[in-house]
């Protein structure tokens, strides 16, 4: 039995090294990477002759997909709008990616890289930060005649609409969801835990300035915060100031809820605090519940 299992083992391996088959070699360091990269490097300069210089006279140039033929003075347009639009341009790798070259058996020399592109669009004050994936094939010249790029092209939709006064939904001097914010507000003055959970989501997160930006709350801790804020504090007041927005968001199809209050209290040892300025910000779910609660509060005023 042993040695049958033996060949049965012996005969896969046979079997899978029969499978695979070599078509081509990968470099880490080559000469079609240096090219590559001297081809950004004059596009970062608006160094045209040099830039053109690794074009075929046509290109066969794919973005996202769809593939056309482009001659080189198309390219130089490319070049020259984006030195044009930007300042403080910079091209590097996207690490930890790095650029590989892949010679082929048959289908020649391809080329690709993964790159990130940093710079400010100076008429909108747009910051980009933005990868893009290039896969370039080389001819038997050693010039460029297929370039594929892959990209997420949000960022010129953002740079179009930054020309645009565009509405992103409506503004709300009274509302349901305001409703809900003063009951919230004046449940936590009357240290009523129970009712305060009435107006939560299961899943609220929370977040204030004393945390990191990606540090959130979960309701369960929150509110044992909660409990212990009253144990340490009496007399809490919060009075509103000027009046909440309850703004609609198309984009996102959501509400927030933004209110303005002025905290007042007295602590364990009787020492009173008045006139501490606090904004508050609500997101509400589709069942009217709040999902997302953010407290602006400088704990300077408490020192």
């Amino acid at each position: 039995m042993k040695k049958i299992v033996c060949l049965m083992v012996l005969g896969f391996s046979v079997l899978l090294v029969n499978a695979q088959k070599e078509s081509g070699i990968v470099y880490s360091e080559h000469d079609g990477i240096n090219k590559t990269r001297a081809l950004w490097a004059a596009f970062l300069k608006g160094d045209k002759e040099t830039y053109l210089s690794f074009y075929a006279d046509s290109v066969w140039n794919g973005n996202n997909g769809p593939v056309d033929r482009k001659t080189r003075e198309q390219f130089a347009g490319m070049m020259a709008w984006w030195n044009k639009e930007f300042k403080n341009l910079a091209i590097t790798d996207d690490k930890p990616a790095f650029p590989d070259a892949i010679q082929y058996k048959d289908g020649g020399l391809f080329v690709q890289d993964w790159l990130r592109i940093t710079g400010t669009h100076e008429k909108s004050g747009i910051n980009v930060n933005w990868p893009f994936h290039n896969v370039y094939h080389f001819n038997e010249d050693g010039k460029i005649d297929v370039l594929l790029q892959y990209y997420n092209d949000d960022l010129f939709t953002e740079i179009d609409n930054s020309a645009k006064t565009v509405d992103n939904g409506t503004i709300y001097i009274n509302h349901p969801h305001i409703v809900t914010v003063r009951k919230l507000v004046n449940a936590y003055c009357n240290e009523d835990i129970e009712t305060m959970l009435k107006y939560y989501s299961p899943d609220a997160i929370f977040t204030d300035l004393s945390n990191k930006v990606d540090v959130v709350t979960s309701l369960k801790d929150k509110m044992n915060s909660n409990r212990s804020t009253f144990a340490d504090l009496s007399d809490i007041r919060l009075e509103q100031i000027g009046y909440p927005d309850c703004i609609y968001y198309a984009k996102g199809d959501l509400y927030t809820v933004y209110s303005w209050w002025s905290l007042s209290f007295t602590n364990n040892d009787g020492k009173k605090y008045s006139k501490i300025p606090v904004m508050l910000s609500h997101t509400f779910d589709k069942e009217g519940r709040i999902a997302y609660e953010n407290i602006y509060l400088s704990t300077n005023h408490l020192q």
